[in-house]
């Protein structure tokens, strides 16, 4: 009985993580035609941060 109390919450929590992760790809999909030239800007200056640190 213990053991599957214990798959129940697995499977509970891992369905959990599975949807916030379909919420995220959903929520990205939409905020990309958006914020597509904001991001790539600041992909691009936080890249050129790391490599001046690294150089």
């Amino acid at each position: 009985m213990r053991s599957f109390i214990v798959a129940f919450c697995a499977l509970l929590v891992n369905s959990i993580v599975v949807a916030a992760q379909f919420a995220n790809i959903f929520e990205m999909f939409g905020q990309q035609q958006q914020h597509q030239q904001q991001q790539r800007a600041t992909t691009t200056g936080s890249f050129s941060i790391h490599v001046g640190i690294s150089s």
